[in-house]
């Protein structure tokens, strides 16, 4: 397949010439005409599916697919700094959020394979980009001590918990740098908010780009499909020390329509039991306490104790786990004083779950929501479904 060098040098300035000043990926991403746009979002897949970076021949394959001149498709993606390859290997070397070389963000998602991304907000992305659990290690640039950040079933942990990372919109570099010279290198996870602030305004601040100050807010959302946007310059240093929970666009739901129908009419069905046995037979309001109030409130107790002791989350979801669940609330329901509050304490808790989108067993729906955590027990009820759900939404993905 052939090009007019000519010909491949107007299009890319047409390209160019489409993109407002400060033009973000989104944007950039957008001016590109298809097959370009397709053939851009197939090599940030093969960073998933295939080995490793995509290569010359991966690169050569998908474009061939797409009937593309590969060089040329590379040339009007790298002229827009959407992509850019390695001039020794061919190797894609960036493709925001993912890197072909090594970085101090490691990617690890759940089912392989271990990514590289282009910077602290790339690295807080791709999980949420791909609908995946995640393992990520980086590192704090001023001390070197390791930092970690675990995301599963949408729930997040940062290790410290006082981790920060520097944010910004970068402000538009000289001719010929790219956003990954300008401000990728710079957006980092720190230990906290005093070692954020002293790379911020440290010594060498003068060698650091010039940014404006980024959106994030407490409670806050921000958008990390991609790094951050492109703007024009602000003046001075004005990197800002952003909360880590500021970054994460949100508690990821880890059932679907199936998982949460099913808690609905099941939980249902156990609390107008109960309801329905009041009404013809009396009401005891002890049942509602107890079920309501009094079982919640204990396992919020031992759960708070237990985190005290151990913060690592309870993932108790082997054949053990699930059995001993179904034979405590088999227990508690053929026990004459306990039966209608187990009922309402189930069916309350599985409201609750799905209402929240959690996928473990519903006992621990409420401590884990008042808690902010994700402890797990097996759920021999559920389990079933939220699997067949799960495997569904992978093969889609």
């Amino acid at each position: 397949m052939t090009t007019d060098p000519s010909a491949s040098s107007a299009a890319m300035e047409a390209l160019a010439g489409r993109l407002r000043p400060g033009a973000g990926v989104r944007q950039r991403q957008a001016v590109l005409p298809e097959p370009l746009r397709g053939f851009h979002q197939r090599l940030l897949g093969a960073f998933v599916t295939e080995t490793g970076p995509p290569d010359a021949s991966v690169v050569g394959r998908l474009a061939a697919e797409l009937e593309l001149d590969p060089q040329a498709a590379l040339a009007a993606l790298a002229a827009i700094d959407l992509l850019h390859t390695d001039p020794a290997t061919r190797t894609v070397s960036v493709a925001s959020p993912f890197s072909g070389r090594p970085t101090p963000y490691r990617v690890e998602l759940a089912g392989g394979p271990a990514v590289f991304a282009m910077c602290a907000i790339d690295a807080l992305g791709i999980p949420q980009m791909l609908d995946r659990d995640a393992h990520i290690n980086s590192i704090d640039p001023g001390s070197g001590q390791p930092i970690t950040v675990e995301v599963h079933h949408g729930a997040w942990r940062f290790a410290p918990p006082s981790t920060m990372v520097l944010d910004g919109r970068i402000a538009a570099g000289a001719p010929g740098r790219t956003v990954a010279d300008c401000c990728c290198p710079h957006i980092n996870f720190h230990l906290d908010r005093a070692a954020a602030d002293t790379y911020r305004t440290g010594p060498s601040r003068h060698d650091r780009p010039a940014v404006g100050p980024g959106r994030g807010r407490p409670g806050g959302r921000a958008g990390l499909r991609w790094p951050a946007r492109l703007v024009q310059p602000t003046g001075g240093n004005g990197m800002t020390t952003t909360p880590t929970s500021n970054l994460i666009t949100g508690r990821r739901r880890a059932i679907g329509p199936l998982g949460t129908t099913a808690r609905v009419l099941v939980g249902g069905l156990f609390v107008g039991s109960v309801a329905w046995g009041h009404l013809d037979r009396g009401f005891h309001p002890s049942a509602w306490l107890l079920g309501l109030v009094g079982f919640p409130a204990l396992v919020v107790a031992g759960q708070w104790l237990r985190a005290r002791r151990n913060p690592t989350p309870l993932q108790a979801t082997g054949p053990v786990a699930h059995a001993a669940n179904v034979a405590a609330f088999v227990a508690l329901y053929l026990l004459e004083p306990t039966s209608d509050a187990a009922l309402l304490f189930y069916g309350a808790s599985m409201w609750l779950a799905a209402a929240r989108g959690y996928a473990g067993c519903e006992v621990l729906a409420v401590s884990n929501w008042l808690l902010r955590r994700d402890d797990q027990i097996g759920c021999a009820v559920f389990w079933p479904i939220d699997q067949l759900e799960q495997h569904r939404t992978a093969r889609r993905a």
